[in-house]
């Protein structure tokens, strides 16, 4: 028979939400900082999360995929009805390298900004009464990570 691995977490269970969803990007080198940013600044540690590439960005798009995700959206709403929206963009994300191939770090921050504006309609929309945040968010001169709020 084989043998179960288990590990136990020095976490103790906690029951309640902070009735807020972060949605970002799932690029990998951000997870500590975001980590940081959403329990140091915007004091959530019990937060509904949804990380994708290109983050915010794919709840806005009209695609069987983005569809998707605004069910998901809907439904975790009606589950722990949201105060709270945080949407994050990155520096250098892939999704956006990717669809806009010959863009410059500035024309992508751009693309990346108007996505934002949608993505903040988008929730007004799936998430009805939840307050929506916007960030973008890089390295700084010192190379520490900081968030800019949008809007």
């Amino acid at each position: 028979m084989d043998q179960q691995e288990t590990y136990t977490t020095h976490c103790v269970w906690q029951p309640h939400s902070d009735h807020t969803l972060a949605m970002d990007c799932s690029d990998p080198r951000f997870p500590e900082a975001r980590h940081e940013f959403l329990t140091r600044h915007c004091k959530v540690s019990r937060y509904d999360s949804i990380f994708v590439p290109g983050g915010p960005v794919t709840s806005t798009l009209a695609n069987a995929f983005c569809y998707v995700d605004q069910e998901r959206i809907r439904m975790l709403h009606s589950l722990h009805t949201f105060t709270r929206v945080i949407g994050i963009a990155h520096f250098d994300c892939g999704y956006y390298k990717h669809h806009h191939l010959s863009a410059t770090h500035a024309d992508l921050q751009k693309h990346q900004i108007t996505d934002l504006h949608n993505f903040r309609d988008t929730m007004a929309s799936l998430t009805p009464g939840a307050h929506v945040k916007v960030y973008h968010t890089g390295p700084n001169p010192d190379n520490f990570i900081e968030y800019r709020r949008i809007f």
